[in-house]
């Protein structure tokens, strides 16, 4: 493992090191406040998925009718859309 240094903020420093497998892990004080918060809220909200025992087939049915494909589809168009237009716009505005 080798360390980088990174950009110098006003506010942090903090160091990108490389793993033998390429990854890179930043060790700064907001991505550790990210890391918990994210962990805090995946174990928060996960724990509320499964509680409820009697109304979770009802559920479930309501999401994965007949109609979930096409459902799914027009939530993801969205994305669709914008990576369409930002992908030219990023290589266009690319210096050569």
């Amino acid at each position: 493992m080798f360390v980088i240094p990174a950009r110098r903020s006003l506010e942090s420093a903090s160091t990108i090191r490389v793993t033998d497998s390429g990854a890179f892990l930043a060790h700064s004080p907001a991505m550790r406040r990210l890391n918990a918060l994210t962990l805090t809220s995946v174990l928060l909200v996960s724990s509320a998925v499964f509680a409820c025992e009697t109304c979770r087939p009802a559920v479930e049915a309501g999401i994965f009718n007949e109609h979930f494909w096409g459902r799914l589809a027009i939530t993801l168009l969205p994305f669709g859309v914008i990576l369409a237009v930002v992908t030219p716009l990023h290589f266009l505005g690319r210096e050569r």
